[in-house]
């Protein structure tokens, strides 16, 4: 009987496979360290906040309104939301939301309505937040959610906001 050709073995299998057994295990992150935790006693943070988005062919928009969200991850520190700015898609400053400094204890939670969104002057809107604390923590979950209607059709979003600048 003659060998089959296609049970033969590529005499480079075991190298290559050696080779992919490395690449994972070096790429693979250490199960005990899955993600280390990062402690901030302050931050500012840029969350989106669409005032609303084009149907039909950019010929329509469908206004969107905002609630802007600020939890508290600490299990057992307070922090305190020193600044909520609103700017429209121009850049320019709509609104001071806080301007007074807002303490937020311990898994507590801000929230932020904005009724109109023709304030918003344009459909990429933004909050700038800022925070502190006195001790280092983990930072505040910063999240808008939009939602819209249009007669039977309903539309929702949700930006999570990314840290620009650490104010330790």
């Amino acid at each position: 009987m003659r060998p089959d050709s296609r049970s033969r073995i590529n005499p480079w299998a075991p190298a290559m496979a050696v080779v992919v057994f490395l690449a994972v295990v070096l790429a693979w992150p250490p199960l005990s360290t899955a993600r280390e935790a990062h402690w901030s006693k302050g931050q500012a943070i840029y969350i989106p906040a669409y005032a609303y988005v084009r149907i039909h062919g950019k010929k329509q928009t469908l206004p969107l309104t905002t609630t802007l969200f600020v939890h508290n991850t600490s299990l057992d520190a307070e922090m305190t939301v020193t600044s909520v700015k609103h700017y429209g898609g121009d850049g320019k400053l709509i609104r001071e939301y806080a301007p007074e400094p807002v303490r937020l204890g311990s898994l507590a939670a801000l929230e932020l309505l904005v009724k109109e969104p023709q304030e918003s002057r344009g459909g990429g809107a933004c909050f700038v937040i800022t925070w502190k604390a006195d001790q280092p923590i983990s930072p505040p979950l910063a999240e808008s959610v939009m939602i819209g209607t249009a007669g039977q059709q309903g539309i929702s979003y949700r930006s999570t906001g990314q840290v620009i600048k650490e104010l330790n």
